[in-house]
């Protein structure tokens, strides 16, 4: 019950009822008409009771009149189960638009804000909680946007309906009926909020098994190689046991509410028809008035039964609505203090006295350098130094750094992402790429720019001409999710002609050739030498020899520039960098 008490604080239903609203607004008319036919329909569904009724008492009765009156029921039956029948599947037609539309933009609108965040929240994150996340969401706002038309409609009208006819005839009646909704909802609503609780540790203990699936799933080749399935299968089955333990407390808690409340149900029905027939054999009311009453009785009961349901599933949606919100509503780090253009004739980049740490580990210490525009800086160190981390300050993943990185004179911090983003291209250690087309997977680096003429030069800069031409339909062929048809070596070529492809001001290597052999690596360093002329080249190297033409070369260790200089220069000093030349030469 904590964890729903939690939720609940931080979500309220005012907070989820704004929520869908808002989701809503941009299909509002086609809500708005679905809604009215709806309703249409479920006044016309009251009659049948009331046909009932009549046909009973005329027959109890029987006069000249009592073949006519019956027909004109029977036709005004028939009429009724029509317009029901159209308004039914007019209303869902147009609801579930409305819903489907919903639900997408919901799914749409977590990735836009998933893709916002800091690197640090999504590395504490899996990737499969988090899509358990946004899935349940999604479908939590489909579910309560179609049972608005299925169930909440029709509940309001037959409520409302049978109150007004039932008042008409008798007040106790009335008053029964309210009386019964209101003990049936207020149980309903008790017990399904303990329900609902078990829903929520249901669902955490899911997203922590999803994610474990999700990994399997995604690093299926080191499962394969490793011989590693057992081992998965039984961290699997560890979290399923707990699963399974969390279901069937969910599942006791459903059918303890379900009994109740048919209980408190039957009590009533009994009860009202009891009350009727008293009176019927008294001579108050004809035979019909029992018909009636047990027909509205009916749906007073299938409505709160409905209600109750409805009151279940929103619960469950907010609650999942409420474990998308903890995800909306964390903070894109840095984003509001974001106020400026990357500059378009921006002559430096500067470190000034930077330092970064991963919780009590530091990684960076007081850096400080500054890089021209159109220099070629080198960054050398032992594994472990700070290389990597430096570059996701330049690459805005991180922003809790004290000190601060200038673009000339303008904090990187209050630079706008996007803006710095179109001078700035990068190729990482591992080449993250898409289950698209070789081609399209070079072209999303700068969509506006796709001829062919951009594609081929970044292509034959990063040598991926050499391999697409053995590919089935060349670069229009889908290399697969996670790149499963590429090697490591053909991943980071195509991560270099991505990066080629976008024609930067600013480019950022990170280790661009380790999975490359030596003659390929030659000769794609041959073709980045000449497209190096244009840009400002910042290249982490694990192979020294790689660097020997940069202008600069900063030695990087325990989080500090311990030597920076060129390669003569730090050969002649023989510290550090002439240290680890030695050790490659070797």
């Amino acid at each position: 019950m904590s964890m729903y008490r939690e939720a609940i604080r931080a979500y309220s239903t005012r907070t989820m009822l704004t929520d869908l609203v808002r989701r809503i607004a941009p299909y509002r008319s086609t809500f708005l008409l679905a809604t009215g036919i709806r309703i249409i329909g479920d006044v016309a569904w009251l009659y049948p009771a009331i046909a009932v009724a009549t046909i009973l008492t005329e027959l109890s009765k029987v006069t000249a009149a009592s073949s006519s009156v019956i027909l004109t029921v029977f036709f005004w039956w028939g009429v009724a189960i029509a317009v029901r029948a159209l308004s039914r599947s007019w209303s869902s037609y147009l609801g579930f638009h409305v819903s489907e539309r919903a639900k997408l933009d919901t799914e749409r609108e977590a990735l836009q804000h998933l893709t916002l965040l800091d690197m640090a929240w999504h590395e504490r994150e899996s990737s499969g909680a988090k899509m358990k996340r946004v899935s349940a969401a999604a479908q939590g706002v489909d579910r309560v946007i179609r049972m608005w038309f299925t169930l909440l409609v029709s509940i309001s009208v037959t409520a409302v309906g049978v109150l007004i006819i039932v008042s008409r005839i008798d007040p106790t009646l009335s008053v029964l009926i309210v009386v019964f909704a209101i003990i049936y909802f207020t149980l309903a609503l008790i017990l399904g909020r303990r329900a609902a609780a078990t829903s929520l540790a249901v669902q955490k203990e899911e997203e922590v098994f999803n994610g474990v699936v999700y990994e399997t799933i995604a690093n299926v080749r080191t499962v394969h190689v490793f011989d590693h399935a057992r081992e998965a299968l039984s961290r699997l089955d560890a979290l399923l046991s707990g699963v399974v333990g969390k279901v069937q407390t969910r599942i006791q808690a459903y059918q303890f509410r379900s009994f109740v409340l048919f209980a408190c149900a039957q009590t009533f029905l009994i009860g009202s028809l009891l009350f009727v027939g008293i009176q019927i054999i008294d001579g108050h009311y004809e035979l019909g008035l029992f018909a009636l009453v047990y027909r509205y009785f009916g749906q007073i009961w299938d409505a709160a039964g409905e209600l109750a349901d409805f009151s279940q599933e929103f619960m469950t949606s907010k609650l999942s609505l409420a474990r998308l919100s903890e995800i909306t509503r964390t903070p894109p780090e840095g984003v509001s203090d974001e106020r400026f253009d990357m500059p378009h004739d921006w002559k430096e980049i500067r470190f000034d006295d930077v330092s970064f740490s991963y919780g009590e580990t530091v990684a960076l210490s007081h850096v400080s350098f500054s890089v021209r525009r159109g220099q070629k800086v080198g960054i050398v160190g032992s594994s472990g130094a700070g290389k990597s981390t430096l570059f996701k300050l330049l690459l805005k993943e991180r922003s809790a750094y004290t000190g601060e990185i200038y673009i000339d004179d303008i904090p990187l911090r209050h630079i706008r992402r996007s803006s710095y983003f179109e001078k700035v291209s990068a190729v990482l250690q591992d080449t993250e790429v898409f289950n698209i087309s070789l081609k399209d997977n070079v072209t999303l680096a700068r969509p506006g720019l796709s001829s062919d003429e951009h594609v081929r030069n970044a292509l034959k800069t990063a040598h991926v001409s050499d391999f697409a031409e053995r590919l089935p339909e060349g670069v229009d062929t889908i290399i697969g999710e996670r790149g499963v048809k590429l090697s490591g070596g053909e991943r980071q070529r195509l991560g270099i002609a991505r990066a080629v492809f976008k024609q930067p001001e600013l480019l950022l290597m990170d280790e661009a050739t380790s999975h490359l052999d030596s003659d390929s690596e030659e000769r794609i360093q041959d073709s980045l030498t000449r497209f190096f002329s244009g840009v400002t080249a910042i290249v982490i190297a694990h192979r020294l020899s790689t660097i020997r033409a940069m202008d600069v070369i900063l030695v990087i260790e325990g989080g500090q520039v311990v030597e920076q200089g060129s390669f003569d220069a730090l050969i002649a000093q023989g510290g550090r960098f002439s240290e680890l030349w030695s050790k490659q030469s070797l």
